[in-house]
């Protein structure tokens, strides 16, 4: 699956929808069909590729971000252009360019069909979680071709280690110490507020007096207040909370105060209080 300028995505709740179920293979999707008005089900567990000018919004597509693998392309100079491939208009040299893509395609799908019932075996590839669910698939098809899979084994760890370095950059990394200070400083109950100045104090950027729940900040973009209270917000556990009050205030668990990291508490041999 190949979805080009597909800058808006985020803001479809079909398609992310079905980029979500997709990472099961049994899962389905339901989807009417135009020509005949009946509703059908499909399979969206495949490899899928999107291209974008830019990333989708964090605040409403973490989990699909959480599982794609984000790399920033360039203008190159091909030898030859695609799209006059594709429409040769009776060049000799053209033509026989996309008579080798053809059967190349046509080559690719004999290939899948003979070996579509193939069993897919199981593997242990040493890792865990979003980053499991990125690379097994792949690995398990290739396992068998020694050379192949060296090379894609080294492909993803330079993706998964570009993947560790952008969420170590990320703005809930960064909340990371502030959240730590304050509880150290200010005990268990901490309010948004303090949050936001520590923000302000700590993080570089330009800020406008007259817009005072918004900051420019040099890393980041621009981030503002609801945003930093919904990342709050969206990270709650049983030892951490937002209190309904006039003014918010976040409870941190002390067991678990040096344990919060991206925005969750993380419970790492500390049992909950």
């Amino acid at each position: 699956m190949v979805a080009d300028e597909a800058e808006k995505i985020d803001q479809s709740p079909e398609i992310m929808s079905t980029l979500k179920t997709g990472y099961q293979s049994k899962s389905k999707v339901a989807r009417v069909n135009m020509n005949t008005g009946k509703q059908e089900f499909y399979y969206p567990y495949c490899f899928k590729i999107i291209i974008a000018e830019r990333s989708p919004d964090e605040r409403k597509a973490k989990g699909v971000l959480d599982r794609t693998f984000v790399f920033n392309t360039y203008h190159g100079k091909p030898k030859y252009d695609i799209k006059e491939i594709l429409k040769p208009a009776g060049d000799i040299k053209r033509q026989s360019l996309l008579n080798e893509l053809i059967d190349f395609r046509k080559l690719l799908l004999i290939y899948r069909l003979f070996h579509f019932q193939d069993p897919i075996v199981d593997i242990d590839i040493g890792l865990e979680g979003r980053h499991k669910e990125l690379c097994k698939p792949v690995l398990q098809l290739f396992h068998s071709s020694i050379q192949s899979l060296e090379e894609i084994e080294e492909s993803f760890q330079i993706l998964l280690n570009a993947k560790n370095q952008r969420k170590g950059n990320s703005i809930e990394a960064a909340l990371h110490p502030i959240i730590v200070n304050l509880v150290s400083v200010k005990g268990n109950d901490i309010y948004v507020g303090q949050i936001w100045d520590g923000i302000l104090e700590t993080i570089p950027g330009i800020r406008d007096e007259k817009r005072a729940n918004e900051f420019q900040t040099y890393d980041y973009g621009t981030i503002y207040r609801n945003t930093i209270t919904n990342i709050i917000s969206g990270s709650t556990s049983k030892s951490m909370m937002l209190k309904p009050t006039n003014t918010i205030t976040l409870v941190i668990c002390i067991s678990c105060k040096s344990c919060y990291h991206l925005g969750r508490i993380i419970h790492n041999n500390v049992s909950s209080s």
